[in-house]
């Protein structure tokens, strides 16, 4: 029963509209979110609006926003999208907070990879996905691996005067 719903359709990608910025600007600055990501502070209303209309217009990313169950709970970023070389970055994040109180945190994230991964490959045309994860995010590594996401490079990066390693990943996608 349950591998039925991880590939239930309401599983959905779609890009921002305008009233999808409130949810957007409140699950980035959740907690859970804010641990694992390279700029940990909480970002104000003013400083989310600032960010949105610069990315909004950047032809190398794209924004979308995850549903499960029919229901908007994440961000995917596509970003540094080469299309010439048809290679790009990703990046997610979900209500954690929401996710987790109506027990669906897991399965929405398996779906919302499963989801970004064929995003990539058949709406962008991509044939190499990369992202990038601090070293001690560990479940999130072990998803990419699942995913078939190899490590292929560590990097060193300043977080709040701190040094931490990163895992760049690379998923093949022919």
């Amino acid at each position: 029963m349950q591998i039925l719903l991880l590939y239930d359709r309401a599983m959905t990608l779609r890009p921002v509209i305008d009233s999808d910025l409130e949810s957007m600007f409140r699950w980035r600055n959740q907690e859970a979110n804010r641990a694992v990501m390279f700029t940990t502070e909480k970002f104000s209303w003013s400083e989310h609006l600032e960010w949105w209309d610069r990315v909004a217009q950047d032809a190398s990313r794209r924004i979308l926003i995850y549903s499960h169950n029919d229901e908007s709970c994440g961000v995917v970023n596509f970003f540094d999208i080469a299309f010439t070389e048809k290679s790009g970055h990703w990046g997610f994040y979900l209500d954690n907070e929401g996710l987790k109180d109506n027990g669906n945190l897991l399965s929405a994230w398996i779906n919302l990879e499963m989801e970004s991964v064929s995003y990539a490959q058949h709406q962008l045309g991509l044939v190499t996905l990369l992202c990038e994860t601090l070293q001690s995010n560990k479940q999130v590594i072990a998803m990419h691996k699942r995913f078939k996401f190899l490590e292929s490079q560590t990097y060193l990066i300043d977080i709040n005067g701190y040094s931490k390693t990163v895992v760049e990943m690379k998923l093949n996608l022919n």
